[in-house]
């Protein structure tokens, strides 16, 4: 359909506004978002033994900031897996409501 046509066909149509809308699209397309990025953070964890600080610290305070980050780094992982959770509790919160509606 050219210009003129598509024009000619639409000459009656009323107009759809922001406060009139004529058409309104509301499809979910995407419910939650994807958490296997973060499921995967989670599942791998860091070997912090590993780091090397050949002489720019002693052993005690290697040891310390070992155990730090390893601290840090479970806290982080349990933050990951709450919003996991949270993530899956608000899918399932909205496909029950969105099917309580529809019935």
């Amino acid at each position: 359909m050219d210009k003129s046509a598509l024009t000619e066909y639409c000459k009656n149509a009323p107009a759809n506004t922001d406060d009139f809308p004529v058409v309104e699209f509301s499809t979910v397309v995407n419910i939650a978002p994807d958490t296997s990025a973060l499921k995967f953070i989670a599942d791998h964890v860091v070997d912090y033994g590993a780091i090397s600080f050949e002489d720019t610290v002693n052993s005690e305070t290697r040891d310390d900031l070992i155990l730090k980050m390893r601290q840090i780094s479970k806290s982080r992982i349990y933050t990951i897996l709450d919003i996991v959770a949270d993530v899956s509790r608000q899918t399932r919160a909205f496909l029950s409501a969105r099917e309580n509606k529809a019935q």
